[in-house]
């Protein structure tokens, strides 16, 4: 049963005003896809002729008359607002997606000489742009050129505006997204992933103010890590290692808990570890002879409940950084 987080946010999607000017054609990417595109200059069509093909019957008698050193690229859009927030609507009820759009003038000066033609799996609804070129336009299975991606716009569903590629919630990179809600930086090397970055947060333990001084610290990958931190406790171990002496050292002798969150797909994924240290004084006399370093021990520790963990998570301020976490925890703050 949905909560009434859930059911708000869908209430905030059916009021939308669906009848906007369809000067713009519209698509549909799942978070992690626009993740990657973020990561070029330009929106690319997709190589056609490898790997999983779409019949589209104008794209497969290409294909019969196709010579070894051509390719087919495309590239696919939903012609309405309309057409392309049902979209998004019904796929967006399974995995985090997002609804982007560009004005349909600078599609057509992007890709001149494309043809483009009405898609003949969805008619009247869809755009279908498709071109044969030569195998060395192929980039990595994308074409060479494409749309820029600053005169891309997405939908932010809560607000029912468009904002540009840039200023988006969706698009922008971990390292600034995480900052701006209070997240540190950390260097990590895992087993699964190698080198690479976290970021860390501290929250107090809401359940044991400040008596008896417990608190969490939250850590998560890197979008760019891959694997996850379940299980990588020497890993965590040394992050511990390096934050307990020096952002840490004014907890030094609270209890504390480290709480590992990953996102996968439309799932998060938690560890909960209990974190213990002990710092001993220093000899006399102390500043004649090097601190000593502090005895720390990391262990599974009891589970915390899922509204718990939610709340952790909000408290964190990570919800706002990773736009896809709103699909995942609906547990309403207390």
């Amino acid at each position: 049963m949905r909560t009434n987080a859930e059911a708000q946010f869908w209430r905030q999607i059916q009021d939308v005003d669906t009848e906007q000017p369809d000067d713009f054609f519209y698509r549909v990417d799942s978070l992690m896809g626009v993740r990657t595109i973020r990561r070029d200059t330009l929106l690319r069509p997709r190589r056609w002729d490898t790997g999983d093909r779409h019949p589209h019957v104008e794209l497969l008698a290409a294909d019969e008359r196709r010579a070894p050193h051509q390719a087919i690229y495309r590239l696919s859009f939903w012609r309405t607002f309309k057409d392309g927030l049902q979209d998004w609507r019904t796929r967006a009820s399974q995995h985090p997606m997002v609804l982007m759009r560009v004005p349909r003038d600078t599609v057509h000066r992007s890709l001149a000489g494309w043809t483009f033609a009405e898609d003949d799996h969805l008619a009247g609804r869809a755009e279908l742009i498709w071109k044969m070129g030569g195998v060395e336009e192929d980039s990595n299975d994308f074409h060479v050129g494409g749309v820029l991606l600053d005169h891309v716009e997405v939908f932010d569903a809560s607000t029912g505006r468009w904002a540009p590629w840039h200023a988006s919630a969706a698009t922008v990179a971990d390292s600034a997204r995480l900052a701006a809600s209070g997240w540190s930086p950390i260097a990590i090397d895992t087993r699964q992933g190698g080198a690479g970055m976290a970021y860390w947060h501290v929250v107090p333990e809401f359940a044991h103010r400040p008596a008896d001084c417990r608190y969490w610290c939250l850590i998560t990958l890197d979008e760019n890590m891959p694997g996850t931190l379940g299980g990588e406790n020497a890993a965590l171990t040394r992050v511990m290692w390096h934050l307990l002496p020096g952002p840490l050292r004014e907890l030094a002798h609270c209890l504390a808990g480290v709480l590992t969150v990953t996102p996968t797909r439309d799932r998060v994924w938690t560890e909960q570890l209990d974190v213990s240290w002990v710092q001993d004084k220093a000899p006399w006399p102390a500043f004649l002879r090097r601190a000593p370093e502090p005895r720390f021990f990391l262990e599974r520790r009891i589970q915390l409940s899922q509204e718990d963990v939610a709340r952790l998570i909000r408290e964190a301020g990570l919800i706002s950084a990773r736009p896809e976490y709103k699909r995942t925890i609906w547990r309403e703050p207390s």
